[in-house]
């Protein structure tokens, strides 16, 4: 079970410079799930203040039927490249 944390280094890196998020109000506000893999792991990123009153994220998987919380989504390999997606969008 992937707990909830704050967003990790790299994936937060992205959101600063490639979505030019603000950087205190993502620090404030986003929160990271992960799913570790044999060669990367997979991040959930979402605002934790628009989660619905009371919900228990039991791990990553919780969000496959809460698409909708989602804000950002991407991995980071064991080499350490690192992509993230804004939800809806495409690569």
């Amino acid at each position: 079970m992937a707990a909830v944390k704050d967003v990790p280094q790299r994936p937060y890196a992205c959101l600063i410079s490639q979505y030019q998020v603000d950087s205190d109000w993502a620090y404030q506000h986003l929160k990271c799930v992960e799913l570790k893999e044999k060669k990367m792991k997979k991040y959930r990123i979402f605002d934790e203040e628009v989660l619905p009153a009371g919900a228990k994220i039991t791990g990553y998987e919780w969000f496959d039927t809460h698409p909708e919380l989602v804000m950002f989504e991407g991995w980071e390999d064991n080499e350490g490249r690192t992509e993230l997606l804004k939800k809806g969008e495409q690569r």
